[in-house]
C-alpha cells in the first residue's frame, strides 16, 4: 500500500515537472509558486537552479512598467526624425544606431552594442515601427499584495542583493507592428546580455544605454530583424535558430549565398553540412566551403563572384573535377 502510494506521488511530480515544461513559463512557474510558496517572502528570496533571481513572475524585469499611451493618434501625427534609426538583429542579438552622413548621402553605424532579447515562448516582435518616447524606466509588482509597488531590490546571479540603480535606469519606449508593448532598456543582469531571455523587451547594459540615450532624439525608425546569416567579406556567420523560423537552414544558407552572388554549385554540400553542425553561432571562411577543385586549384572566392553557372547538380553531390575545370574553362577563370 506504501509503494503504491509512492508511486502515486512520484507520477504526479513527473506531471507538475510537464507542465513547467510544456507551458508558459510565467503560468507554469506562477502555479508552483502557490502550490508550495504560502509568504511573499519565499517568493521573493526564490533562486532557480540555473542561479537566476525570479521575481513575481519568471524574472523581475520582467515586471517593468509601461505607461499606457493615450493618444495613439497624436504620436502618428508627429515628424519623424530622418537623421538616425536603430536596426536590432536577432538571433545576432546586437543592435546598432545608424546615423545620416549629409556628406556621402548614406547612413553610417556610430554604435554597436550586444542586447539581450525575449524568450522562445515570449518572442520580440519581428517587424518595424517607431521609438515615439524615452525616459527613465521603473519595475512594479504586477501581482500579489505589494501589486502597483516599486521593486527596489534585486538579486545577482548568485542570489545577492542589490538596490536597483534607477538613477541610470533608461528606456526607448517603441511600438512595433502598431503594438506599443515594447521598450529597449536598461538592465541589471548584465550576464544575461546576448542570451533570449526576457518577455519581449529589448535590453541593454546600463552603460551602454547611458552612451546610447542622449544620442537618439524621437520620433525616429526602429527595425527589429531576424537574420540567421551574417557575410563579412568572406567571412560567414551563421547564427542558432532560437525562434525555430527556418524548416531547413542548410538550404535557407544556400539561398542566402546566391543572393549574395554566389552560385550554390561552386559550395560543397558535405562541407556545409559538417559546419552547420557545429554549436552555433559558427564563423568560417566561405572558401573553405568551396568545392574540393576550387580549394585544390587555390581559386579565391571572388573570382567566382556573380558567375551563374549553367549547370544542374544533385544536393548532396559534388561535380567531378573535368566537368568544373570546363565550365571554368569556359569562364576564363584563372587559376
Amino acid at each position: 500500500m506504501l509503494m503504491k502510494k509512492v508511486l502515486y506521488f512520484l507520477l504526479f511530480i513527473a506531471n507538475l515537472f510537464l507542465i513547467f515544461i510544456l507551458l508558459d513559463e510565467s503560468i507554469s512557474y506562477s502555479f508552483f509558486q502557490k502550490l508550495f510558496f504560502n509568504t511573499a517572502k519565499s517568493l521573493n528570496n526564490s533562486i532557480s537552479s540555473d542561479g537566476f533571481y525570479y521575481s513575481d513572475e519568471i524574472d523581475l524585469e520582467d515586471n517593468i512598467y509601461i505607461p499606457p499611451i493615450k493618444d495613439f493618434k497624436k504620436i502618428f501625427l508627429k515628424d519623424i526624425n530622418e537623421n538616425s534609426y536603430i536596426v536590432v538583429t536577432i538571433p545576432e542579438n546586437v543592435l546598432r544606431f545608424y546615423v545620416y552622413n549629409s556628406s556621402t548621402g548614406i547612413y553610417e553605424v556610430k554604435r554597436m552594442y550586444p542586447v539581450s532579447v525575449g524568450r522562445p515562448s515570449r518572442q520580440t516582435e519581428i517587424g518595424e515601427g517607431i521609438i515615439y518616447t524615452k525616459g527613465h524606466i521603473y519595475f512594479k509588482h504586477h501581482y500579489g499584495t505589494n501589486q502597483g509597488k516599486l521593486i527596489t531590490v534585486g538579486h545577482d546571479k548568485n542570489g545577492k542583493e542589490f538596490r536597483i540603480p534607477y538613477e541610470k535606469m533608461y528606456g526607448l519606449y517603441m511600438i512595433i507592428n502598431r503594438t506599443d508593448k515594447f521598450v529597449i532598456h536598461s538592465t541589471t543582469e548584465y550576464w544575461r546580455i546576448k542570451q533570449p531571455v526576457s518577455s519581449g523587451c529589448v535590453r541593454m547594459l546600463i552603460d551602454d544605454m547611458l552612451d546610447l540615450y542622449p544620442l537618439v532624439h524621437p520620433v525616429i525608425r526602429v527595425y527589429i530583424r531576424y537574420q540567421l546569416f551574417k557575410l563579412d567579406g568572406n567571412l560567414l556567420t551563421v547564427y542558432p535558430d532560437i525562434y525555430n523560423k527556418y524548416t531547413d537552414i542548410k538550404i535557407a544558407l544556400l539561398e542566402y549565398l546566391k543572393k549574395n552572388g554566389f552560385d550554390p554549385i561552386i559550395f560543397d554540400k558535405k562541407k556545409i553540412k559538417k559546419f552547420l553542425f557545429n554549436n552555433l553561432p559558427n564563423t568560417i571562411d566561405i572558401n573553405l566551403l568551396l568545392n574540393s577543385f576550387f580549394i585544390e586549384h587555390k581559386i579565391a572566392i571572388e573570382k567566382l563572384k556573380n558567375i551563374k553557372f549553367n549547370v544542374e547538380i544533385e544536393d548532396n553531390n559534388t561535380l567531378p573535377d573535368e566537368k568544373l575545370e570546363s565550365i571554368l574553362n569556359g569562364y576564363k577563370i584563372n587559376y
